[in-house]
């Protein structure tokens, strides 16, 4: 289940949601959230919470060998959103527009591929998105 935060803020104008695990930011205007809408952010909270245990399992790991300290496990939090925001760069860099560089994320890939469907997340495989790394799945141009 989702805990999601109806407010002004949080995403951005031209966003419905925003996922920040552990919660769903949404706009006031779109409450109630449409289904689709919601599983899509349900996704990314699966998507997120796989890469933070990932992540803070390699840290300890990490931290456990060298002696650094346990506040470098903070970083796991960020793990997620780096990727997420170097996976942007890149795209954006091959691509003509913003919205062609968001949408072949390979995150949102994944979460915009299965939407509508209410059940994936009960037979999703941990780390489904990374079978969309390196491909393109919208087109600005066909779908304009």
């Amino acid at each position: 289940m989702a805990i999601i935060i109806y407010n002004s803020l949080i995403p951005l104008k031209g966003y419905t949601a925003v996922t920040l695990w552990p919660l769903v930011f949404a706009r006031k205007g779109a409450k109630p959230l449409k289904s689709h809408v919601e599983n899509h952010e349900k996704i990314h909270l699966r998507q997120q919470l796989e890469v933070l245990l990932l992540s803070a399992a390699v840290i300890a790991a990490v931290i456990w060998l060298s002696g650094l300290s346990w506040w470098w496990m903070l970083l796991s939090l960020a793990v997620y959103y780096a990727g997420y925001g170097l996976d942007y760069a890149v795209r954006r860099i091959l691509y003509s527009s913003h919205i062609e560089a968001y949408r072949n994320i390979a995150c949102e890939q994944e979460a915009y591929q299965n939407q509508l469907d209410c059940a994936y997340l009960q037979q999703r495989r941990p780390f489904a998105w990374v079978r969309f790394t390196g491909k393109k799945t919208y087109n600005k141009r066909q779908t304009t």
